[in-house]
């Protein structure tokens, strides 16, 4: 009896790490990367999936193209941000998981860059 009870309480808690471990990570409160880190070394994060949080300013929306951009602001450093559905209202604190993207690097120089919105998380930051 002690050895089945046992059994289930490893076996709840394993699925219970395997699930924070598998899709709550986006969740937890540490992780994320600034934007002024994304900004001083671009090609470090290029292509990578990054956590960032900040708040939001120069919303656009171009309806015809189906364009919905804003303006990512933390510390003193900025990014665009191509969001994926919904815009932020300006002034609203956001938190991004997201691919960093540029048009192009020049040498260390970074042409167009953004950060494409996989997904806007819904927690206080």
């Amino acid at each position: 009896m002690i050895v089945r009870s046992l059994f289930a309480i490893c076996l709840t808690a394993g699925l219970l790490f395997s699930t924070l471990t598998l899709t709550g990570c986006d969740y937890l409160p540490f992780g994320y990367v600034t934007v002024g880190e994304i900004v001083s070394n671009p090609t470090k994060y290029e292509g990578k999936r990054i956590k960032v949080r900040g708040v939001a300013s120069d919303v656009t929306k171009i309806p015809f193209l189906d364009v919905k951009l804003y303006v990512l602001k933390d510390q003193g450093s900025q990014i665009m941000v191509v969001a994926k559905e919904s815009i932020p209202t300006a002034g609203e604190k956001v938190a991004v998981v997201g691919i960093v993207e540029n048009v192009a690097i020049l040498g260390s120089e970074s042409i167009g860059l953004h950060l494409r919105e996989i997904k806007r998380l819904g927690i206080p930051f």
